[in-house]
């Protein structure tokens, strides 16, 4: 079992995607990212619960879209952006179990790639080798 935060998952997502590898690492980033992309769909419906809850509405009953975002309801705000940060910490559970058997090839591609890092990628590789290496050594 993997655990990221509900606000790095986005970050994972885009870093294993960006990645050119050969087959064997690609097949265990690709269910990888599979993992990671139903945890993300579970937090974009648990955002759309906040604002369902905290969110202007128009006379249907139907939250108020304004240039792809949703107005709050000012009276209620700070308790939305409260919950949404307890959200965002909260930890995604990835259950790898059926291929973390294969890490080491992830982990080996991720380790002799010929891409140099730097900045916040270089930290999302940081986090993900970290986890990869975590879970390899659990099984």
């Amino acid at each position: 079992m993997i655990q990221i935060k509900n606000q790095q998952l986005l970050e994972v997502l885009h870093f294993l995607d960006a990645l050119a590898l050969s087959p064997k690492p690609s097949r265990v980033r690709t269910k990888l990212m599979q993992k990671v992309q139903q945890k993300i769909e579970e937090l974009y419906r648990d955002e759309l619960e906040l604002l369902e809850q905290y969110g202007k509405k128009n006379e249907q009953g139907k939250l108020v879209e304004e240039d792809g975002s949703y107005p709050l309801i000012e009276a209620t705000a700070t308790e939305y952006h409260k919950e949404k940060r307890e959200l965002l910490a909260e930890l995604a559970t990835l259950d790898v179990g059926e291929f973390q058997d294969n890490f080491s090839f992830l982990i080996e591609a991720l380790e002799n790639i010929d891409t140099k890092f730097s900045g916040q990628e270089a930290t999302t590789l940081d986090f993900i080798l970290n986890f990869l290496e975590k879970e390899s050594e659990e099984k």
